[in-house]
């Protein structure tokens, strides 16, 4: 068989079957006494398909359904971006180190405060009133470690040169 006539037989089956598929619609909804009838027409003369009790539970069911958002957003819209905390930045130490005594019982650190005044403080005291929060953590031989507010800041020997 060669390819024309294989390509007229597929053309002679499609026509077929488009003819029998427009016969077997006119044939299944044609009656002599009313005309043509669509498949609603036809259902409507028979038996309902389904019975009241059943109707109204689907209509029900259906305004459930209609009642339905149906314009969602296709993605979750992104998280809030989270606040911001404004840190809080510590003024600088207004005291100077001058000098540290170091001891095996009770060390002493030499501080000038603002007003050129000289004081003598241990391990865990405060600097004083103009440095507010601020505690000696530990005195080493040039500088002490001040602890304020859980940071730490190291303050060392002004040497001056």
């Amino acid at each position: 068989m060669t390819l024309r006539k294989k390509k007229r037989l597929v053309e002679l089956l499609a026509g077929t079957l488009v003819l029998g598929s427009m016969a077997f619609f006119i044939l299944a909804f044609w009656q002599e006494d009313k005309g043509p009838r669509s498949f609603q027409y036809r259902l409507a003369e028979n038996q309902p398909l389904v019975s009241q009790e059943v109707s109204s539970e689907v209509s029900r069911q259906d305004q459930a359904v209609w009642s339905k958002e149906l314009r969602r957003p296709l993605y979750d819209p992104p998280p809030p971006p989270p606040r911001k905390e404004a840190k809080r930045v510590l003024p600088p130490l207004r005291s100077k180190l001058l000098g540290t005594i170091l001891e095996q019982t009770g060390s002493q650190a030499m501080i000038e405060i603002p007003g050129g005044k000289v004081e003598f403080r241990k391990v865990g005291e405060e600097l004083g009133p103009h440095d507010e929060g601020a505690t000696i953590k530990t005195i080493g031989p040039s500088s002490i470690t001040i602890l304020r507010e859980d940071k730490t800041t190291e303050l060392s020997i002004d040497r001056g040169y």
